[in-house]
């Protein structure tokens, strides 16, 4: 167990520093080494899962980062650690924003706020804050976004940061959270203000996870306030740091409308006669375009600079009358796998073979268009089918 758990500590480091491969090491040996010695997963190993779902995600591998990110949850729920089924909830959000746009997350993230009632950590109430502010101005809601930004004590009317302001990893989501604000509110020059001074920190201690969650930023900023060449800079910049990581979700998420920011970056370089050596590859560009086409993002009132948002939300292709096709029984299935029941706990309860289970649960994917049981949930619980 001691094992296992420095394993997922050596494991979250290695993702901080940007050292994606060897996290992901870390994280699988982890893993095995508790199938290996306990036979059936124990507590400890839903942290390596977790971190292991995260990256899958930034990477770009949704349904493994689903699998992952559902075993975790439930074994975080099963042994009561609200620390990490918090912030398990947050990595939710990103999947279910992913499927179905920012305000199935900020539902999500309300319900989340009840763990945390009775905890007295500043900083998980700061983390869940955090990105309940990126997903309420993804959803056009200001007021309550600096609702919450006042909460946690930001300094919400503060022009610039005082000299003597140092972003730790402690608020540096918050304090993330709060330049988004800043872009939205239209006040770009003082959210650059603040996430240079950021950068410049995060970079003095080899945190490259949170050098492209900053950079990214930085390119909104410049970009509301129409300086494109430092847009652009910034733009490369990102890119660079994505490339290093082999980011894919997590570049794409900044903004609801960064694929168009990236094809425009693409055909500035294209323009170029004389493009230096360093910057991203064009393979790592045309890598993020094309995931950037496969779905429609968050549809808001607003976009991150203050403008009128036209992109739609992303919803599935199916049509939606399937779901009423779904059996009784298999509503009864829906419901236990929305309450994070394995397929031998569903057998159990409803006095059902294995076997049959597991053909209920391949018709309810069918039926719903879904790839995982995480989605399931998600669209069981949106669409009202189960409460």
């Amino acid at each position: 167990i001691t094992a296992i758990s420095a394993m997922a500590k050596m494991a979250y480091i290695r993702h901080v520093e940007g050292r994606i491969p060897e996290a992901l090491t870390l994280c699988s040996e982890a893993i095995d080494l508790s199938i290996r010695k306990f036979g059936t997963t124990i507590p400890v190993v839903a942290i390596p899962l977790l971190i292991r779902s995260e990256i899958q995600y930034e990477i770009g591998n949704i349904i493994k980062s689903e699998e992952d990110h559902f075993d975790a949850t439930r074994l975080f729920e099963k042994y009561k650690s609200t620390k990490f089924e918090v912030q398990a909830v947050i990595h939710g959000a990103k999947l279910v924003t992913f499927h179905q746009g920012a305000q199935a997350a900020v539902t999500l993230l309300r319900n989340a706020k009840v763990m945390l009632s009775s905890s007295q950590d500043t900083h998980l109430h700061q983390l869940l804050g955090a990105a309940n502010v990126k997903y309420l101005l993804l959803n056009g809601e200001i007021p309550l976004a600096e609702s919450i930004l006042r909460q946690e004590g930001v300094p919400v009317d503060s022009r610039n940061p005082s000299p003597v302001f140092v972003c730790t990893s402690r608020n540096e989501d918050i304090y993330a959270a709060f330049c988004r604000y800043l872009i939205a509110i239209g006040r770009p020059d003082a959210a650059s203000a603040w996430l240079t001074k950021m950068l410049r920190k995060a970079q003095d201690q080899s945190r490259i996870r949170f050098c492209l969650d900053v950079t990214g930023l930085l390119v909104l900023a410049h970009n509301a306030g129409t300086d494109t060449s430092r847009t652009m800079r910034s733009m490369r910049e990102l890119l660079m740091y994505g490339e290093q990581l082999g980011a894919i979700q997590s570049v794409l998420e900044i903004s609801p409308d960064f694929g168009r920011l990236i094809k425009k970056y693409q055909r500035q370089q294209n323009g170029e006669q004389d493009i230096s050596s360093r910057g991203p590859s064009e393979a790592y560009i045309a890598r993020l375009i094309t995931h950037s086409s496969q779905h429609l993002y968050v549809a808001s009132t607003t976009n991150l600079d203050g403008s009128a948002n036209t992109s739609l939300q992303m919803q599935s292709s199916a049509p939606k009358d399937n779901e009423s096709q779904l059996t009784a029984r298999e509503i009864e299935v829906l419901t236990l796998i929305c309450d994070g029941c394995s397929n031998k706990d569903i057998a159990q309860e409803l006095i059902l073979a294995e076997g049959t289970v597991k053909w209920h649960v391949k018709n309810i994917f069918s039926k719903l268009y879904v790839s995982s049981r995480t989605q399931a949930a998600s669209v069981g619980r949106s669409r009202g089918i189960v409460l």
